[in-house]
């Protein structure tokens, strides 16, 4: 019997075994892949301490103003860059020309422009065994910056999972700058 082969063939069943029970975050990297994106938007976005942020669907059987205030309390300073305040609805701390949405279980073939564009008519599904999540990062009505992750075997809003979900889709919204300036990539943006 070939053991090296067992013990690899044994260590690539457990990690898909653990991508199927764990969360998955799809995070683009760099700024290139990003086109609209130019470095520091975010931080100038929330130079305030805030942005504004809505919250597309509600995969829980909870009040929908509970889990709003949840899932922006999640992406509390989980932002990369100036840590940043997710709230409701514009303030003093808001640029109104900035804006994030997110939504839960978004509706296969929709495109990420929509979120920025048309949010309220974008069409979310109740939570199933798999809960995804979609982020997008909006100047105006145009995306900037995205992404997307999944909780996979989510028990509920109070799994661990949904936390972590929350959280790294929001830290891999905001694109890594690898520009020279950054840490030694060969892209600068202006």
């Amino acid at each position: 019997m070939n053991r090296p082969f067992l013990k690899s063939g044994c260590a690539a069943i457990a990690l898909l075994a653990t991508a199927c029970t764990g969360v998955l975050i799809e995070d683009a990297p760099g700024l290139d892949s990003r086109a609209s994106y130019y470095r520091g938007e975010f931080d100038y976005a929330t130079r305030n301490g805030a942005i504004m942020t809505t919250i597309v669907g509600n995969p829980f059987a909870a009040p929908k103003p509970g889990f709003d205030a949840r899932v922006v309390g999640l992406m509390k300073e989980q932002n990369r860059g100036v840590p940043a305040e997710f709230v409701a609805a514009h303030s003093a701390r808001t640029d109104p020309v900035f804006s994030v949405v997110v939504a839960f279980n978004m509706a296969p073939g929709i495109s990420p422009n929509r979120l920025c564009g048309e949010p309220a008519t974008v069409q979310t599904a109740p939570h199933s065994r798999d809960l995804r999540m979609s982020a997008a990062f909006c100047h105006g009505d145009a995306l900037q910056s995205d992404a997307a992750g999944v909780a996979y075997q989510l028990a509920g809003p109070d799994d661990p999972k949904f936390a972590e979900l929350v959280r790294g889709v929001t830290n891999a919204m905001v694109p890594i700058d690898t520009s020279e300036e950054g840490d030694g990539g060969d892209s600068v943006m202006p």
